[in-house]
C-alpha cells in the first residue's frame, strides 16, 4: 500500500489560498463608494466565499504541517 505524503495537504492548502486570492481579486475587488443594497449584498457574499477559501487553505496547511511534525517524531515503520 502506498504511503500518504504529508506534502499533498500542504499543496492543496497553498492552492486554496491562491484560489481565494484570485476569487477575491476577480469577483470582489474594491468595494463601491456608495453601493446599493443589492451591490453590498453581492460584495459581502463574494467576500464570504473568498474567506472560506482562505479558511480551507489554512486548515489544509495546518494538517500538512502537523503530519510533517508527527512523522518527524514518529517515523513510519517498515
Amino acid at each position: 500500500m502506498t504511503e500518504f505524503k504529508a506534502r499533498y495537504p500542504m499543496l492543496v492548502g497553498i492552492a486554496l489560498l491562491v484560489l481565494g486570492f484570485l476569487y477575491e481579486a476577480l469577483f470582489n475587488g474594491i468595494p463601491y463608494p456608495d453601493p446599493t443594497p443589492e451591490m453590498t449584498e453581492r460584495w459581502q457574499f463574494n467576500e464570504l466565499v473568498a474567506w472560506y477559501f482562505y479558511l480551507a487553505g489554512v486548515v489544509f496547511l495546518a494538517v500538512g504541517l502537523a503530519m510533517l511534525i508527527f512523522r518527524k517524531f514518529f517515523p513510519p515503520r517498515a
